[in-house]
């Protein structure tokens, strides 16, 4: 083997060794990645992989790292996953596995309902559970977020959703080292036999009830059913009761499982020590890039702990104050620090730090379930995307797409890297997110004090906006606008920033956002055009190759329709159903009041109206100054434009102002107001990079006059 291949390979074995699936009792124990060390590291394996600039640096570093070690290690990461193998098909585990089923609804394929915890429905179960320790906000059932759940708390008589009737049946065994009294607390029904021991939990819905059994030393199996229907209803009399519970403890707490076998434990603890010594080497490898802004990363450390401190009952600010302060420390790395592409790593860390503090502080854990409401879009694709999961087929909830194709599928890939959980998807999506903009704004840095200002500017409104409480809400609960808020800057930047344009990756994010929002097509054919006819001029061979790249993803939804309905549509279905205000309508304002009024309206919507600042800030309030901000850089780069087109002819740069414009356009005439402001984020991303873009012009190459 070549020397220079070796580095490539631990790196490929250190990736392969965190996603390999294993025993749930180990700690690395692979997809779904649902501990925070899990995240972490994928976390830090993500800039390299996407970055040739740091595997540069690893195929040079490592080996001086590592010296002659570097294949021993090699070896030892291939033994654990041979012993990651073999865990996997020892099929032992460490808890209770357990069969869960909503009252009333057969589960979508066979007996349990399944869970992204436990994708291939091992051991006839919905998963295993570590300890039998639910209360009223852990259940963590994300089977529930499901179309056929779908109820409306409005509607008199609907079952309401935190109380959807469901039941539960564990299985597993316990070991004792001493006689031991069990108590069993409950909100509902059951029955628990341990060993020998059984008994029978009598309805409980108004109250927390507990009872108690004693067992002797020694291994009992256990089996526990349970269920809950407290029969509460919408518009039902009387006080609801407390909300579904069931706890086994002992004098020390929950009652833990018996072990697996000792030798499947040593494998297990070999593996943890093998990841243990992959994330030393991540280490080791990275802090000679940031070590130079360790200042920097102290301080977004700080922040993190000020965020988490905060009191989780301090009423909703627009936003927060110490994100805001990081956002602004990482756009003056990215834009007032030169080339060094190590202040763009350091600016995506600190802000990493900051959003993961951010987002434990709003989840009781990385790994809860976030129970959308019923009549929601957030439903409608967590849905469809858990159709994907019980069916196995890419249909994905609809033989013709009437939804925005999308956003189900990346939801679907999001929970089978992560799980159930929501924290740790809403981690990885907005850190997405930013990301993408801080390279937007490390790329685009402006010429001269002026265009450096405005870049910082643009940035850090961006960052703020998209991290703001409103759109970190919606990104949370799976909004389907999040594809394109990632897609927009890394197209932008590819086909447009300066230096060598990637053709190819720039068509194939348009026509990702095409896919996730069919409502931007008209922008997204804009920038194509653009693109095309500059690289048309460059005689850009990578042209018709990108070209072809971006038809075949723009022709997906219709080949869904082809195959799955027989129907050749490219659009989805519920364009007109969105239709508010038709053309008409518009025509008619200038002699009707009513008219009138609904166009003031639309426009209040897309300008961010005193209006909508006046909201609350869980609807878009509270935002005015970072709308203003981006409308007020957005008409200075128009400025730049026309003196562009006045002094060297430039047509360019006035298109390119064009295009926020173009974004929000069709909105004019379809609903903007609902989820507010989660349609239009789109079009101030697009102000703030055209502002960018015409004030980077000296860095870039025009080839037209």
């Amino acid at each position: 083997m070549r020397a220079f291949s070796t580095p490539s390979l631990l790196l490929a074995l250190v990736g392969v060794l965190l996603v390999f699936p294993s025993a749930n009792y180990v700690q690395a124990s692979g997809l779904p990645l649902s501990s925070l060390p899990e995240l972490l590291s994928a976390l830090a394996l993500l800039p390299l992989i996407c970055s040739r600039w740091l595997r540069r640096h690893w195929a040079y570093r490592v080996p001086m790292l590592l010296g002659g070690r570097i294949t021993i290690i090699a070896g030892l990461l291939c033994l654990g996953l041979v012993s990651k193998s073999v865990l996997l098909m020892s099929e032992t585990y460490q808890g209770f596995p357990v069969c869960y089923r909503a009252m009333g609804h057969e589960p979508s394929v066979g007996l349990c309902e399944k869970s992204y915890d436990n994708p291939l429905a091992r051991f006839t179960a919905t998963r295993v559970d570590e300890v039998i320790d639910f209360g009223p906000d852990d259940w963590n059932l994300s089977f529930m977020n499901s179309l056929r759940f779908n109820y409306y708390w409005w509607v008199a008589g609907s079952v309401l959703r935190e109380r959807i009737p469901f039941t539960a049946f564990w299985r597993g065994a316990l070991e004792l080292d001493a006689s031991e009294s069990i108590t069993v607390t409950y909100v509902g029904a059951g029955q628990v036999q341990i060993g020998s021991a059984r008994l029978r939990l009598s309805p409980s819905y108004d109250r927390v009830a507990r009872e108690q059994i004693s067992l002797p030393a020694g291994r009992h199996d256990l089996t526990v059913s349970y269920r809950f229907d407290d029969g509460q209803r919408s518009g039902g009399d009387g006080a609801p009761g407390p909300l579904a519970t069931f706890r086994l403890q002992g004098r020390e707490g929950p009652l833990p499982a018996s072990e697996p076998p000792l030798w499947t434990r040593l494998l297990g603890w070999f593996i943890d020590a093998l990841a243990m010594v992959s994330g030393l080497i991540l280490a080791g490898f990275y802090w000679p890039l940031v070590k130079a802004q360790w200042l920097w990363l102290l301080g977004a450390g700080l922040a993190a702990v000020l965020i988490t401190l905060r009191p989780v009952i301090d009423p909703p600010s627009a936003i927060n104050g110490y994100l805001f302060l990081s956002t602004l420390a990482a756009g003056v790395l990215v834009t007032m620090s030169g080339r060094k592409r190590r202040h763009f790593l350091v600016a995506c860390a600190g802000m990493a730090i900051v959003i993961l503090a951010h987002e434990a502080r709003a989840h009781p854990s990385l790994t809860s379930v976030l129970l959308r409401d019923g009549g929601s879009d957030f439903l409608m694709y967590e849905s469809f995307a858990r159709s994907i999961l019980e069916t196995g087929s890419l249909r994905a909830g609809e033989d013709v797409f009437n939804a925005q194709p999308l956003s189900r599928y990346v939801m679907f890939f999001n929970h089978l890297v992560f799980g159930d959980g929501d924290g740790q998807i809403a981690v990885f999506a907005r850190i997405m997110v930013t990301s993408a903009l801080l390279w937007l704004g490390w790329r685009f840095r402006g010429s001269g004090h002026f265009g450096t200002v405005v870049a910082l500017t643009g940035i850090v409104l961006l960052v703020t906006l998209v991290n703001s409480t409103v759109v970190a809400s919606l990104i949370r609960r799976g909004v389907s606008e999040y594809t394109t808020w990632v897609a927009f800057p890394l197209a932008f930047t590819w086909l447009f920033g300066p230096g060598r344009k990637a053709t190819r990756k720039g068509f194939a994010a348009l026509a990702a956002s095409f896919v996730a929002r069919t409502d931007q097509a008209p922008a997204l054919l804009w920038l194509l055009v653009m693109r095309g006819r500059t690289a048309l001029q460059q005689r850009d061979r990578t042209l018709l190759p990108a070209l072809g790249l971006a038809a075949t993803i723009c022709l997906f939804p219709a080949l869904h329709n082809v195959y799955y309905g027989d129907q050749f549509r490219l659009l989805p279905t519920s364009g007109t159903v969105n239709l508010v205000l038709p053309p008409d309508g518009w025509r008619d304002a200038l002699g009707d009041p009513e008219a009138r009024r609904q166009v003031w309206a639309q426009l209040e919507f897309l300008l961010y109206g005193p209006t909508m600042n006046q909201d609350h800030v869980n609807a878009g309030g509270g935002l005015q100054l970072l709308f203003r901000s981006l409308q007020l850089i957005w008409m200075v780069a128009v400025g730049v434009a026309v003196r562009a087109l006045w002094r060297f002819g430039r047509v360019t740069d006035l298109l390119m102002v064009g295009l926020p414009l173009v974004f929000l356009s069709p909105h004019l005439f379809y609903q903007v107001g609902v989820y507010y402001p989660r349609h239009v984020v789109i079009g101030y991303l697009a102000m703030a990079a055209v502002a960018l873009y015409v004030m980077a012009a000296p860095n870039r190459e025009h080839l037209e006059t």
